[in-house]
């Protein structure tokens, strides 16, 4: 076990404010971690983001530790990591949708050791759901919450959907080859077009807004199967 998951371990047992268990997880440790290579941690943390949900019930606050990994202080669309005493501080940002039937659908984005941390609270938790992929979040929210529910949490978080011939279905409206989210222009020119809109269906894939071109079977989660480098740490 390396010094940094060791003192993560006494944390954990510590509980408390985060910042101040892993301070006294560290003194505490045979061979505690300087400022310095807490620094170089989050530099490491920083250089690889996964971006995976969390379906969180109505009225629960998750803790800034799991098990045995940080989730860090979560607050204003940003959570923290930080050891006592160190100026170096890790943070990664979330995106929360409003609440359905009691449910609220969180998007993540973090170094795949921290959403390793999420997926670890989620087990065995009634409160909390871990979705690792986009395709993961449609088929596990079906699941778990019927398809009606499942389309509001999804779209209240991200309205974009990937037709297998290549069209999306973004905010309500149809974009792709030959679509442009407006319907033709009729004559004359000076009437304005009127929206292409469009619904989803049940074929359609998840995808993110923000597409940077690497398609629908990525975002569905074959690249994202597994999270090696949790475990590099």
């Amino acid at each position: 076990m390396s010094r940094f998951k060791r003192i993560l371990a006494a944390a954990a047992a510590l509980g408390g404010t985060l910042a101040v268990a892993l301070l006294t997880a560290n003194q505490a440790d045979p061979e505690p971690m300087t400022c310095r290579e807490f620094g170089a941690l989050v530099r490491r943390l920083e250089g690889e983001r996964l971006t995976y949900f969390v379906a969180v019930r109505h009225g629960y606050a998750p803790p800034e530790m799991a098990a045995s990994r940080p989730l860090g202080e979560c607050a204003s669309r940003r959570c923290t990591i930080g050891a006592q005493g160190c100026r170096h501080i890790y943070s990664y940002r979330y995106e929360p949708g409003p609440l359905v039937n009691g449910w609220r659908l969180v998007k993540l984005v973090s170094h795949p050791y921290v959403a390793g941390g999420w997926r670890e609270l989620a087990q065995g938790n009634p409160d909390l759901h871990f979705m690792r992929s986009y395709g993961e979040a449609v088929s596990l929210c079906v699941a778990r919450f019927g398809a009606a529910s499942c389309r509001g949490l999804l779209r209240s978080v991200n309205d974009c959907w990937e037709r297998s011939g290549g069209e999306q279905c973004r905010g309500g409206l149809r974009y792709g080859p030959g679509a442009g989210g407006v319907q033709p222009n009729p004559a004359p020119l000076t009437t304005p077009p009127a929206p292409d809109a469009c619904t989803v269906g049940a074929d359609d894939a998840w995808v993110p807004c923000e597409d940077d071109g690497r398609g629908r079977g990525y975002y569905d989660g074959d690249a994202r199967a597994a999270m090696p480098s949790e475990l590099d740490l």
